[in-house]
């Protein structure tokens, strides 16, 4: 989410806005650089990671099945471009890089908060809900049953409303 939230806030705050506008490039294409540069980023961390854990279990034969545990590194994959989704929503709402880390580390913080507080009793089941961590089920997938329809389709939501909502304030945004 850092990446993401911090990809048009610190051009803000460095007062480097004004210049990267004044270039014959239209908003959108700028923030679409900054959107294509930020899912590059988590795209290669993510193949990365999944390639060495990949590697580890099957090399120290503790993986029974490679596509259970793909199954749960795609799910994060999707959960990590939904929180990525949210960040890049709320990047030209905010003035300062610090603001902006503070946010995204508060947006996260109480997504885990809820999480862990859903757990606790069954009227707070609700919580669930609310966080994107909740959003598709690790057990399950990894007993092969592969992931929810409903958790990609949000995730996919997620990722499209924020990046759209980002999109469409910064384009009407006055320097």
């Amino acid at each position: 989410m850092s990446w993401a939230i911090n990809s048009i806030v610190k051009e803000k705050d460095r007062k480097t806005m004004e210049f990267l506008f004044a270039m014959p490039h239209s908003r959108t294409s700028i923030y679409l650089a900054k959107w294509i540069t930020t899912v590059i980023q988590v795209l290669v961390i993510s193949v990365l990671f999944s390639g060495i854990v990949l590697w580890i279990g099957k090399g120290m034969n503790i993986m029974n099945d490679p596509w259970a545990v793909s199954g749960v590194m795609l799910a994060g994959l999707l959960t990590t471009l939904s929180f990525m989704g949210i960040g890049i929503g709320l990047t030209p709402w905010l003035k300062t890089e610090r603001g902006a880390l503070s946010t995204g580390i508060g947006i996260v913080f109480a997504m885990f908060l809820f999480s862990m507080l859903s757990g606790l009793h069954e009227r707070m089941n609700w919580l669930s809900g609310v966080s994107l961590f909740n959003m598709f089920d690790a057990y399950s997938i990894s007993q092969g049953n592969g992931l929810s329809l409903n958790a990609v389709i949000v995730a996919i939501a997620v990722i499209l409303v924020g990046s759209a909502a980002g999109w469409f304030k910064l384009i009407r945004q006055d320097l």
